[in-house]
């Protein structure tokens, strides 16, 4: 597995969150 693939398919999942979850809870998915 690459890292720097599963961390480029972090950042999508983590956009989409933010996208469709646009809620202060979303601050705590980052830590």
């Amino acid at each position: 597995m690459s890292a720097e693939r599963n961390y480029r398919m972090t950042q999508k999942v983590v956009a989409y969150q933010v996208q469709n979850e646009p809620l202060p809870k979303t601050s705590k998915t980052f830590t």
